[in-house]
């Protein structure tokens, strides 16, 4: 099973998608705001040291193992951008907000993935595996 990274801005789904990607290939996930923030109360108020991040991320995230990695990592997680086999932008927009409001959540098995919900004109790199996960 692959390596695959979920990114986009704050509110664009990309933790709820990794999770369910992650649950549905039975693989572990991790969010980047688990390992870019401290836990606090309130939380997202501290950074976590850059060194102590990086240690984090290449122990949760082995380049040799599978897993779903979701959230926005420019720059800090760089060093797993070579081994990525599928990268899916989700972008936000106005339509899924209201539905979201007004519907709740969306079930994922619902859609194919040329249609997943929390990502409407996501864009794919990397391998042909979009056809596979579904």
């Amino acid at each position: 099973m692959p390596r695959l990274h979920i990114l986009g801005a704050s509110g664009s789904g990309t933790s709820t998608l990794g999770a369910a990607l992650a649950t549905r290939l039975g693989q572990p996930h991790i969010d980047a705001d688990t390992l870019f923030w401290m836990a606090t109360d309130p939380p997202f108020t501290t950074r976590r040291p850059a060194e102590e991040r990086h240690a984090l991320l290449l122990r949760l995230l082995p380049v040799t193992g599978q897993w779903v990695f979701s959230g926005s990592a420019l720059k800090w997680a760089a060093s797993l951008e070579p081994v990525y086999d599928l990268i899916w932008s989700c972008m936000r927009h106005g339509w899924l907000r209201r539905r979201r409001r007004c519907c709740g959540s969306i079930p994922l098995r619902r859609f194919k993935t040329s249609s997943l919900p929390s990502c409407p004109g996501a864009a794919l790199s990397g391998s042909s595996l979009t056809g596979q996960l579904f």
